[in-house]
């Protein structure tokens, strides 16, 4: 039977088992490795309080505390909750990660593409000096 992915949707390679993680919507044991991640960091106080706190305190560089955590999903929840995407077949091939949007200070659109930098470095040394670059895998 045909593969659907290169990796089968996972990540293991040669682990053979992964501990199950539980998926954050629907309590489902997900393996580790074929869960969706997504990190997410907020603030403790929405922003109107936060203003009228900051008004008040008087420490001047009291930072407000940040709640950091982590969900894992299964796929499913994942497609439903619209983390993750069906794509089409040439889609799956793209492995490359979207690209992340910023804003500066003034509140003007950063937008950088990712490259691998040391796959381009490897290519480079190849062709300007056919001498093969350290970080590259030879084999």
């Amino acid at each position: 039977m045909p593969s659907k992915r290169r990796n089968n949707g996972r990540a293991k390679k040669n682990k053979g088992r992964v501990r199950p993680t539980v998926c954050s919507n629907c309590n489902r044991l997900v393996p580790k490795d074929k869960a969706i991640k997504k990190f997410s960091v907020k603030d403790i106080i929405d922003a109107s309080s936060k203003d009228d706190i900051q008004a008040v305190q008087t420490y001047s560089e009291f930072i407000i505390p940040k709640v950091y955590y982590k969900f894992y999903y299964c796929v499913s929840c994942a497609i439903h909750g619209k983390i993750v995407r069906v794509r089409s077949r040439e889609g799956r091939r793209n492995r490359a990660p979207p690209p992340r949007v910023r804003f500066n200070k003034d509140g003007k659109k950063i937008v950088r593409t990712v490259f691998s930098m040391s796959f381009s470095l490897c290519r480079f040394f190849y062709i300007v000096f056919s001498v093969p670059f350290s970080p590259c895998r030879t084999s």
